[in-house]
């Protein structure tokens, strides 16, 4: 088995109901050789506090304290002190399976290799897997023949149950955008996957994702219409890169381009809701193509009556038609 050191960053922001939680599981880890950098970023509550308490019982842990940037800044303050081979992320309100970093180390490394484990989601005591459950598989980028698999994986970007070699991040210099506080993560995962070669999946729950009993997680809050337009652009222009990056045939990775065309929709939507001038609206509305009306598959009746009047021709009547059912599409 590899005895590689793994570096586990935790940001940790107001949440002395659930550290003990998120840390216990992780000392509590089959495969001992990791460090724990838990940032303390600016809490108000006891989580400081709990966080020196564990540092004063296990030298490895190493808490910082900082002032309130954000989780994207939390994130990055922990890349730039991890001493690991590796690096895994850890949401203070998450917790991890007790063989999580074993399930990793048992998968003989290889550097250009992103390892991507199961997750569960956790709400109102309910399992499930999130955001579904994956087979164990590899995928080849430059070669890629298992298109569902990586249609999945591109959508399951989340930083957390997963691992990623400090070489590509410190090489690269791939950061969070702490311009970002929504879809940062994803950002983030797609800059590195442009850097890797495989994708390989591991057919074992390796983490726990808290989700609150009104269906957000902890981390979850009302984004501004501005953020959410950065956010796509960034997005899109990063997947974009991977699909040439790796001569991939976009037509068959239908799920991302329907996780990035609801993007798209959503901030049209936002932007009604929150009437804002009409010149915005209009030009948000003309921005999306008839490529991302097909992409957008939606389950609710609202979104498929929004996909209803996307379908219209004329784009005025379009507009005025959301105008004044724009209250109905939440």
């Amino acid at each position: 088995m590899n005895n590689k050191l793994i570096s586990i960053i935790v940001p940790v922001f107001n949440v002395e109901k659930y550290i003990i939680q998120c840390v216990d599981s992780i000392l509590s880890q089959t495969y001992n050789n990791f460090e724990l950098l838990l940032i303390d970023d600016g809490s108000t509550d006891n989580s400081g506090k709990i966080c020196d308490d564990y540092a004063f019982k296990d030298e490895r842990i190493k808490v910082f304290h900082k002032k309130n940037e954000g989780v994207s800044s939390a994130r990055n303050f922990g890349l730039d002190n991890a001493s690991g081979e590796w690096i895994t992320f850890v949401d203070s309100d998450d917790w991890l399976d007790e063989t999580a970093l074993t399930c990793f180390i048992e998968e003989n490394l290889q550097d250009d290799t992103f390892y991507v484990g199961q997750g569960l989601r956790v709400e109102n005591n309910e399992l499930k897997y999130w955001p579904s459950r994956y087979y164990k598989g590899i995928v080849v980028l430059e070669s890629v023949e298992d298109y569902s698999l990586l249609d999945e994986v591109l959508v399951y970007g989340t930083p957390w149950g997963k691992l990623y070699n400090s070489q590509i991040i410190k090489k690269y210099n791939i950061r969070f955008d702490n311009n970002l506080s929504i879809h940062e993560d994803h950002c983030f995962y797609f800059e590195y996957i442009l850097h890797v070669k495989r994708i390989q999946v591991i057919d074992k729950v390796c983490y726990y994702y808290r989700v609150e009993g009104n269906g957000m997680s902890l981390s979850s809050s009302l984004k501004s219409l501005d953020m959410l337009l950065y956010s796509y652009k960034r997005l899109d222009v990063l997947f974009n890169d991977i699909v040439t990056c790796f001569r991939l045939d976009i037509d068959k990775l239908t799920a991302i381009k329907h996780f990035l065309a609801s993007i798209k929709i959503g901030c049209m939507r936002v932007a009604f809701n929150d009437c804002k001038p009409r010149k915005v609206c209009y030009e948000i509305l003309k921005s999306i193509k008839t490529e991302d009306i097909k992409s957008y598959h939606p389950l609710s009746r609202s979104g498929k009556l929004l996909k209803g009047i996307l379908n219209i021709k004329s784009k005025w009547i379009k507009y005025n038609i959301f105008f004044l059912v724009r209250k109905k599409l939440n």
